[in-house]
């Protein structure tokens, strides 16, 4: 992936945008730009386990290591700075370090994403062995198993707490199985592909994401993003290809 660099540099952009947004017009289009910015962490899960999915073999001790010390450990310093200056109780200190927090009310507990991201990096080393041995036929079989587990915690335990990571699973699969699915497949019709996946995947984001669509269970619409998400993917590869994006590579 020859824009990795570049679509992390925009998924930081999106996310900055969308957390730090300022209305000026109020217009239609200039609220759906906001609300659809969500993206950015979609991006960011297809570039990262596209990574991790053109490993042979993942060793789950040293993988964890090194993600324990460059993802958790900052989120565990932050957490500590946050738990003097806001003068939080012990109890939620160690909640939220153990990723109690996150479990209890998803999205809305501090640092959400920390614990979030580390959750599929315990996944990864079984997914990638998966991935070696079955090869797409494990990719449908994660597809099935996360829509059984989404419907069992919607409707049988009346959970949805944590959906926003678990409606992120699908486009984490996507990256991992990104050669075989993505559109550059296509041939010489791969940038008219981009276009009408991205114009399409947009519409369905309009008409129904952007409502923040909750069915067949919650916070759907992220789901409904990976369509967007891996034509951006290939565009920036396209273009990535004849010119190189300095200040988003940079950023990246």
């Amino acid at each position: 992936m020859k824009a990795k660099k570049v679509l992390m540099g925009y998924a930081a952009l999106l996310i900055v945008f969308f957390h730090f947004y300022i209305p000026v017009f109020k217009t239609p289009l200039e609220s759906f730009i906001y609300r659809s910015s969500y993206i950015g962490v979609d991006i960011f899960f297809l570039v990262s386990a596209y990574s991790l999915g053109r490993r042979d073999k993942i060793e789950f001790l040293p993988f964890i290591k090194n993600r324990l010390k460059s993802v958790y450990l900052p989120f565990a310093i932050l957490t500590l700075i946050a738990f003097f200056y806001r003068k939080w109780p012990i109890k939620r200190l160690l909640l939220i370090l153990c990723g109690g927090e996150f479990i209890k009310n998803g999205g809305g507990s501090f640092l959400w994403f920390a614990p979030g991201i580390m959750f599929f990096y315990l996944l990864a080393p079984f997914l990638a062995a998966m991935k070696k041995k079955f090869g797409l036929k494990a990719f449908a079989g994660m597809i099935c198993a996360w829509f059984i587990l989404c419907l069992s915690l919607q409707y049988g335990l009346k959970y949805n707490k944590a959906f926003i990571l678990l409606n992120r699973l699908p486009v984490f699969f996507a990256g991992m199985y990104y050669d075989d699915i993505s559109l550059k497949r296509t041939g010489k019709f791969r940038l008219p592909a981009d276009i009408i996946v991205l114009a399409a995947g947009l519409f369905i984001i309009w008409k129904t994401g952007i409502t923040r669509l909750n069915k067949p269970f919650a916070d759907m619409y992220y789901v409904i993003a990976i369509p967007v998400v891996l034509a951006v993917t290939d565009i920036f590869e396209l273009i990535s290809e004849k010119i190189n994006i300095v200040p988003l590579a940079f950023i990246g």
